[in-house]
């Protein structure tokens, strides 16, 4: 049961999210005291009302006791397990609420900046002004509140089910074959809308390809920025309210044979546990033939036949270097096979009985060059059935994510997001940089400097810094002459006039009063300098047609044969049973490259009949998981790079190291602890490896990478085999099969 709201001093509620069951919450309590009101019309807008009479007194005692004692209490326990959690960033309150134990302070503390990022990412340098929050009118206030409301719910949802929002790091799509044809195909596309698309309009910089969470392909233009890990991840975010994550997708199972199988793991009187049955599977393999299963408990021991184990989701025999492939080339040929000839039958879903798949394009070849009768083909069949998407497919806005390049760096660039759902569960998305963009970079860089002036005017430190009043002379006028010189880029003029002749005298302790109310009488206007020109009257959407014809359709063409392939792909991305032989013991892993911001992880199939068998086993493995890696943070925010911890069923070890270019490993430097106020552990509210490492990196003056190591093995596996069997790991993860590069 959660809660998360946006207040300030009058304890106004600006926006307000729950959760289901805080929302019901919610609404007994409204009912109960308006008993004319109807239950349909309790919108989130209404509830905003009976959040203001459950918080009202917990918000007013928090400033009261800022404004008498100059600080306030971060968090509140109380009774039935409720947790109440503050962030003040300026004149808003961000508050977080969890009640009946559910939830701990430092999710509820994540799940606050998570909105604090969401609320830049849809309003950039001007997220503190409430008024774009909860603007007077209903309809704008409705769709505003919806698209947060919707985006912190895939968030929640995709953090407590998704190991990619888990550790914050993105899953690439482990077949290379496939990731490259498909990157050719996004470079051949965009390369056409570049030709039909004026560049005074807008650019494509990046479009890449979404099997649920997991990335096929990015591609980015030359002339492109770097675009941050967060971002990245926020942009997967808007991408799952268009196309969510496809369901685990899987071969069913007969519900006679599953009995039978999950009859042979009882065997015996019952009494021993699903983890002793796992951990003999692992440990068993050079006891046993390859060619069976054996499940011991205190009776006995229980046989399972090679079609039992088929069912089971194990491999028969133990796996061979060349047959670690696990749904990937072997189930892409396999695909391959399977394709429709689309002039054998007239409806394309239908698979014949016999044919012939000689028309059928190889994804390995160079996109768009098949012959003359296989486009046609592919053509035609556009042309029947890939129409114009419904509205529910396709999603476009305006988004502000971050930016470093020759211009310089800023937290809130303007950017419109196209997001198309291609397939179920298969999503592209193309990210273009409005032309006048780089205004933006000047405003960001004018309240960093001005910010900073009003800093050292109100503590009278020496002004160190040295002022370039010719490159704030020169931004300011090319803001004040975008667009149509109105009443505040006036302002803005005149005011930086009258301050300039003050900064060129000498400053007495009264002046600085004066200097600093300047200071901040500047970034005001320059504030609303920037929502003048992105989100006043802000349109996107206008090339929604141009690259619907020139990237979706060919894309959906391309991808048409393989989309069934991609989405079981997806589920069973990287298995476990690759590493079974080599890693004997081996619960599980997470292996993440955070220089690169990526993952490399079995996955976790939980609904569905897999190497970690069925039911309670495979959900026991997934919640310590879960409880490993927030654990970690926790001890990580401490300043501990390494530790090792132990249960009745598992070890559970976590190593944090830096390498070189060269992949030396480097001596690991002291982790500073975290403090109360600081965000937390991870990427998405701030990237905390980054900061990591470009501190490392001045100080040894040399590039460092930051990797890191989640890895559980059953309690039975010695310390020192575990030890061992992570390095192993790492070294074996280390250099992965060759993937297109971000």
């Amino acid at each position: 049961m959660k809660c998360l709201f946006v207040t300030d001093s009058t304890c106004d509620v600006k926006f307000v999210w729950t959760d289901v069951e805080f929302g019901n919450h919610l609404r007994g309590r409204r009912r109960s005291s308006n008993t004319l009101l109807e239950p349909d019309s309790l919108d989130s807008l209404s509830l905003d009302a009976v959040v203001y009479q459950m918080f009202a007194p917990i918000i007013t005692s928090f400033y009261v006791m800022k404004e008498i004692h100059c600080d306030s209490y971060s968090s509140i326990h109380a009774e039935g397990g409720w947790i109440l959690v503050f962030h003040l960033f300026g004149e808003l309150l961000l508050f977080a609420a969890g009640g009946e134990g559910k939830h701990s302070e430092e999710e509820l503390n994540h799940d606050a900046w998570v909105l604090r990022k969401l609320l830049q990412l849809q309003f950039g340098l001007v997220w503190q002004d409430w008024r774009l929050l909860k603007p007077t009118a209903l309809d704008t206030r409705r769709a505003t509140w919806a698209a947060l409301q919707s985006l912190l719910t895939s968030y929640v949802e995709l953090r407590s089910t998704d190991q990619t929002f888990l550790v914050e790091a993105v899953q690439r799509l482990d077949h290379p074959r496939t990731s490259e044809t498909t990157l050719h195909w996004l470079e051949s596309a965009v390369h056409r809308v570049r030709l039909k698309m004026k560049k005074e309009t807008e650019q494509v910089v990046h479009a890449f390809i979404l099997v649920g969470t997991k990335l096929l392909a990015f591609y980015s233009s030359h002339n492109a920025c770097r675009i941050f890990p967060s971002d990245l991840l926020l942009l997967i975010l808007i991408a799952h309210d268009v196309s969510p994550s496809p369901r685990e997708q899987e071969d069913e199972i007969d519900p006679k044979q599953q009995y039978a199988v999950s009859s042979k793991l009882t065997c015996g009187d019952g009494s021993h546990t699903l983890w002793q049955q796992a951990k003999s599977t692992f440990l068993s393999k050079e006891m046993f033939p390859s060619n069976s299963l054996h499940i011991q408990n205190d009776k006995g021991i229980d046989h399972l036949s090679g079609s039992d184990l088929d069912i089971w989701g194990v491999a028969e025999s133990s796996p061979s270097p060349h047959s670690q492939t696990t749904s990937s080339e072997e189930d892409y040929e396999l695909a391959m096979e399977t394709v429709p000839d689309r002039d054998s039958t007239e409806n394309p879903d239908l698979l014949p009985a016999s044919g012939t798949t000689s028309d059928i394009p190889d994804p390995s070849v160079t996109p768009f060059v098949f012959g003359k009768e296989a486009r046609r083909k592919m053509q035609g069949y556009a042309s029947v059935a890939i129409g114009v998407l419904p509205p529910e497919t396709r999603h476009h806005k305006q988004v502000f994510l971050e930016t470093a390049g020759k211009e310089g760096y800023c937290s809130s660039t303007p950017h419109n997001v196209y997001c198309y759902k291609v397939f179920e569960g298969i999503a592209l998305l193309l990210l273009t940089r409005q032309s006048h963009s780089q205004f933006a970079i000047s405003v960001h860089q004018l309240l960093n400097y001005f910010a900073h002036l009003e800093e050292n005017l109100a503590s009278g430190a020496v002004m160190t810094r040295a002022i370039k009043l010719g490159d704030i002379e020169r931004k300011i006028e090319q803001l004040a002459h975008f667009g149509k010189l109105n009443s505040v880029q006036k302002e803005l003029k005149r005011s930086w006039k009258q301050l300039k002749k003050k900064l060129a005298k000498n400053i007495s302790v009264e002046d600085r009063k004066d200097l600093t109310q300047a200071c901040k009488h500047i970034q005001t206007l320059l504030c609303r300098t920037f929502q003048d020109m992105y989100l006043t009257g802000a349109t996107c959407g206008h090339l929604d047609d141009v690259l619907q014809s020139t990237v979706l359709i060919p894309v959906q063409n391309n991808l048409h044969d393989f989309k069934d392939f991609l989405l079981v792909k997806s589920t069973r991305n990287v298995t476990l049973v690759t590493y079974q032989e080599e890693f004997p013991g081996l619960a599980h892993f997470l292996y993440v490259d955070r220089a690169a911001g990526q993952l490399i992880t079995p996955s976790l199939n939980t609904s569905v009949v897999s190497e970690l068998a069925d039911g309670p086993l495979a959900s026991s493995i997934q919640n310590k998981v879960w409880w490993f890696v927030k654990t970690t943070g926790i001890f990580l925010a401490r300043g501990c790079g390494t530790m090792t911890m132990k249960d009745d069923d598992c070890v559970f070890s976590y190593f944090l190291w830096f390498e070189d270019e060269s992949g030396h490993k480097l001596f690991q430097p002291d982790l500073e602890e975290l403090k109360a106020e600081d965000p937390p552990i991870g990427v998405l509210v701030r990237d905390y490896y980054q900061h990591v490492m470009r501190r490392y990196s001045k100080r040894a003056k040399v590039y460092v990478k930051c990797y890191e190591l989640f890895a559980i093995h059953f309690a039975t596996v010695p310390l020192k085999v575990v030890v061992e069997q992570c390095q192993n790991l790492a070294q074996k993860l280390w250099d992965p099969p060759s993937l297109p590069l971000l």
